[in-house]
């Protein structure tokens, strides 16, 4: 069965993998959650069947709807790495819900397809999947991160040139719902920060719902849909001083049936929050916005072809480094296969950094919104030929502080409207200088806002 009781029945730990099971629409709590004909009813019923330690694979296996008609805690579990991976995933399973389709497309490649004859409002499938239903890359799922009146587009590249297949917009099957008004889930565990943790993978929360995350532990999310906010916080809010990581997984392996892609966040609001000493790694996903607060242990990163179609906001991401040797607390790159690494449609900055220190290499565009980069009492290294046009204000608007080095031989290519197209801006209201004149040696100073921007090596 996987598990056993001990310390006199004060505690349980698992002896094997253990598989339970939950339906929220078909199951019963009195059933013993043991066999997928016998599961339970509710979250907390399949939840309190884990051991109080857990040592080797624990996959509760979820199917139907959930109503969530209370806020729910799911009470700590300790997550054990002695050898073997100890874990708890929350698999709901490879059913999916077609939400459009099918479609035939009139052309496409391996990051987009398009449809003759379409008139889809802008973003209407962004964070959605597309099914891919014949043809040489059939059956391959990949998250939406932009879709335009008759296009859509994904963030990592099928496995095959698909030609003009047929394919769908569909979503996660077992769905997670509050029964009216504001509910929350919470899920709290303990593990080394390191290869132990909590998986979520292929489930659809919707509604007025937040998902906490507490405790010092992993937290990997896949294949899910987060139509979800709560206002201010957005869909996900971590939260803790011992350091809980979440991570947004694209191409590494939780179980071995693991939908491989990314999370979708749908609602205007919907996002990550995230304060504490946590780290945040988001690949392959098409976000509404993200927000991380004063971090000063972990380096969190944004890669692999995810969109956030907002804002993002760096406070306090600061590390142990100093200008000459900085450790950056946050990190942003493209990556080989995937699509662009893109921030935009903001009604700010697309990325705004207080007193944070950060890289941004190539594959990375900001763009459409007022300034590329704002940043404020914070050192940021272009390390590449970061792009961006469609921006009313600079490329990047620096002050307060602010150090900004760009790579020798790659200069940025992020620009703005502002004084008539601008690069670099130390006021706000003019250019400063050119990515051009800085990487060819002749550094850019801001004597009253204390800011500069140099090319390095």
């Amino acid at each position: 069965m996987g598990y056993l009781n001990s310390l006199s029945d004060r505690a349980t730990s698992t002896t094997n993998t253990l598989n339970l099971y939950a339906n929220g629409t078909t199951g019963n709590d009195t059933n013993d959650g043991l066999t997928i004909l016998t599961p339970k009813k509710t979250l907390p019923g399949v939840w309190n069947l884990i051991p109080d330690y857990v040592k080797h694979q624990v996959i509760v296996n979820l199917s139907g709807t959930f109503i969530i008609s209370t806020g729910t805690t799911l009470a700590s579990k300790n997550i054990i790495y002695d050898g073997s991976k100890g874990s708890i995933t929350l698999d709901g399973g490879s059913n999916f819900v077609t939400i459009a389709g099918p479609f035939v497309a009139s052309s496409g490649d391996t990051l987009n397809l398009s449809v003759l004859g379409e008139i889809w409002a802008p973003d209407m499938y962004s964070g959605y999947f597309v099914k891919i239903n014949d043809g040489a890359a059939i059956n391959n799922y990949r998250m939406i991160v932009s879709s335009t009146i008759d296009t859509i587009s994904f963030s990592r590249a099928l496995s095959a040139s698909p030609g003009t297949p047929s394919f769908s917009i569909v979503r996660p099957e077992t769905t997670i719902v509050p029964n009216s008004g504001y509910q929350y889930i919470q899920i709290s565990s303990i593990g080394n920060k390191i290869v132990s943790g909590v998986n979520l993978q292929r489930l659809y929360f919707d509604g007025n719902m937040p998902l906490n995350l507490y405790g010092n532990n992993i937290y990997n999310i896949c294949g899910c849909i987060f139509n979800t906010y709560f206002t201010g916080y957005g869909s996900i809010f971590v939260y803790d001083t011992s350091n809980v990581i979440f991570r947004t997984l694209g191409g590494a392996s939780l179980i071995p049936t693991q939908f491989k892609c990314g999370a979708g966040f749908l609602q205007t609001d919907g996002g990550l929050f995230a304060y504490g000493n946590n780290t945040i790694a988001v690949y392959d996903s098409y976000l509404r916005k993200l927000n991380l607060l004063n971090s000063n242990e972990y380096i969190s990163r944004v890669s692999y072809g995810t969109r956030i179609n907002g804002q993002t906001t760096l406070r306090n991401m600061r590390g142990s480094g100093n200008d000459v040797n900085p450790f950056y607390k946050f990190a942003i790159s493209g990556g080989t296969g995937y699509a662009d690494t893109i921030f935009e449609n903001a009604a700010g900055p697309a990325l705004l950094a207080y007193n944070s220190e950060l890289s941004i290499g190539p594959g990375v565009i900001f763009k459409n919104s007022t300034h590329g980069i704002e940043s404020i009492r914070s050192f940021i290294r272009l390390d590449g030929a970061v792009e961006g046009t469609g921006n009313t204000g600079a490329g990047v608007y620096a002050h307060s502080g602010s150090t900004i080095y760009i790579k020798n031989g790659e200069p940025p290519t992020l620009t703005g409207a502002l004084d008539g197209g601008c690069d670099l801006s130390f006021d706000g209201s003019s250019q400063a200088s050119t990515w051009g004149i800085i990487d060819g040696g002749t550094s850019a100073v801001s004597a009253t806002e204390l800011s500069m921007c140099k090319e390095v090596t």
